[in-house]
């Protein structure tokens, strides 16, 4: 790897840190956690134009702080490969979930799989934190992935609603992001005044 690409990852890793694409999950899952909760989980496929907000929040909170970076064609076409991916798995996993969930509701019946069915969507979830974490390089986004798999297995084993895994990790990932603003716009304020 050459200078240059090694710098390069060092700036894709940070560019990550300043919390809004975390601001933006975090709410993306409560959201998703509310209308499943108002029996409304049919809007939740709304949740594909979310990324838009992700532009401008930036735009106004880390670009005028950090500036505005032009990654690699090499990197821009990694991370198009990733979320080609991420969209693949997440939809052969949820596919398989719920053809295995047809066929365990005929061969065991409808109340085993009702044991566990309500954990099901925040397991899968996990799946798009987890890709998340592989594009971004940010580690945090493992604590997000653990927290939506404990959270949908909890919910499984002790039959609370679907939409207690994204509340759960919906909260947890709005409280990283805005931590993660706050230090981002607190140094970057503070090395603009060391510079004056």
């Amino acid at each position: 790897m050459s200078e240059n690409e090694q710098m390069e990852t060092r700036l894709y890793g940070r560019y990550w840190d300043d919390g809004v694409l975390d601001l933006i999950s975090g709410a993306a899952l409560v959201l998703v956690g509310v209308l499943w909760s108002f029996d409304m989980a049919f809007l939740i496929g709304l949740m594909t134009i979310w990324p838009v907000f992700w532009f401008p929040l930036r735009r106004a909170s880390a670009e005028p702080r950090a500036g505005y970076v032009e990654f690699s064609h090499q990197r821009k076409r990694r991370n198009l490969e990733g979320l080609i991916a991420g969209y693949i798995v997440f939809t052969a996993m949820a596919l398989l979930a719920v053809g295995g969930g047809a066929h365990l509701y005929k061969t065991q019946g409808g109340d085993f799989v009702a044991s566990f069915i309500n954990g099901v969507p925040g397991v899968l979830a996990s799946i798009l934190a987890l890709f998340a974490t592989w594009i971004t390089m940010a580690r945090r986004f493992y604590v997000y992935t653990a927290t939506l798999v404990i959270s949908g297995l909890v919910t499984g084993l002790v039959q609370w609603e679907p939409e207690v895994p994204f509340l759960c990790a919906g909260v947890v990932v709005l409280a990283m992001g805005a931590m993660h603003l706050h230090h981002f716009i607190r140094d970057a304020d503070a090395f603009e005044q060391a510079q004056q």
